[in-house]
């Protein structure tokens, strides 16, 4: 068994894993819940919250990184 293939199944079987994760995750956050922000009142799934609060988090840490850079 040649080091391409061992590390070809590793690399496959992360991925499953990281795929099953998330959908434990989803499953378990899929309730509504309602968020307050200043004058604005919604409604969305906690696992949308997350999503959201995740991808901010990294906009965020890009635009930081890239003003350091400067």
């Amino acid at each position: 068994m040649s080091k391409d293939s061992i590390f070809r199944k590793l690399h496959y079987l992360f991925g499953v894993l990281a795929i099953c994760v998330v959908i434990i995750i989803v499953l378990q956050n899929s309730e509504v819940v309602t968020v307050n922000f200043l004058i604005w009142k919604f409604e969305l799934s906690r696992i949308a919250l997350i999503f959201l609060m995740l991808i901010s988090g990294f906009l965020w840490g890009y635009i930081v990184r890239g003003l350091r850079k400067q």
